[in-house]
């Protein structure tokens, strides 16, 4: 069986903000970088054989202060993936999160032009569980769920 831990990226300044960020922005505040160092040092012992991080900036800064702490290099068996990105608001991003709550009354199937609704982001899990069945000689992965897509 395969052992999955998801991390979330550290502070953006769009989250201080409280924006919805655009996929080539969202670069890690101060706070974000040391997020990042503290989540490494409390994983410093934990031994991975594969790691997917999101193809996005912030999870990229995420990413390198995890790894920066480690005596081994996560960076060897790492690969970047578009499936674990967040929800593309499409024509909403820069918006804030009470602008877009307010236009889509918490409809799950509401998106703008160019973006995804929720039932559209509850497909990835599956396309990511397919990804690492794939990718792994392990074949039993437990359901998959984004804390994000919990609502």
């Amino acid at each position: 069986m395969i052992e999955l831990w998801i991390i979330r990226h550290g502070q953006t300044y769009d989250n201080i903000s409280k924006t919805l960020a655009k996929y080539d922005g969202g670069k890690l505040t101060e706070l974000g970088k040391k997020q990042a160092i503290q989540c490494g040092e409390r994983l410093k012992n934990e031994s991975f054989d594969t790691t997917y991080v999101s193809d996005l900036n912030r999870t990229r800064e995420t990413f390198d202060g995890i790894n920066s702490v480690r005596t081994d290099n996560l960076k060897q068996n790492m690969f970047h993936t578009n499936l674990l990105r967040e929800k593309w608001a499409g024509d909403a991003q820069g918006m804030t999160y009470n602008q877009f709550h307010e236009l889509s009354k918490q409809d799950r199937n509401f998106k703008l032009n160019n973006g995804e609704c929720w039932n559209d982001v509850n497909k990835r899990p599956t396309r990511v569980t397919d990804t690492l069945r794939k990718s792994t000689r392990h074949t039993k992965i437990e359901k998959l769920k984004y804390k994000q897509q919990i609502k």
